[in-house]
């Protein structure tokens, strides 16, 4: 009966430092999936600053170039305007004179 009692003690101990061991690993993995989850949301939010600023600055490359377009295409308006000013100035200069006589008269 001591021996049962004995061999029960010794499978009951070596049931417990399995379970000790168990318990450890699930705490190293957990720690280690817990470690590569950070890693892998640092990572993830790194990518995502350097596309956000990536972006940004094709935005503004964009906008850039968008607004020079607009300032280039202003230049030639009013250059336009100022020929078309310098070419006609006496005939509108003429036209107005003649429809304020009218209204005059």
């Amino acid at each position: 009966m001591e021996e049962i009692i004995g061999r029960l003690s010794e499978i009951e101990s070596a049931a417990s430092a399995i379970m000790d061991e168990a318990g450890e690993k699930k705490k190293a993995m957990s720690d280690e999936l817990e470690r590569m989850k950070k890693e892998w949301s640092d990572n993830l939010e790194k990518q995502t600053q350097e596309k956000i600023e990536q972006l940004r600055k094709e935005m503004g490359a964009d906008i850039e170039n968008s607004l020079k377009l607009q300032k280039e295409k202003a230049k030639q308006y009013i250059k336009k305007m100022h020929e078309l000013y310098n070419e006609n100035h006496d005939s509108y200069v003429n036209s107005l004179f003649d429809e304020l006589i009218k209204v005059a008269l």
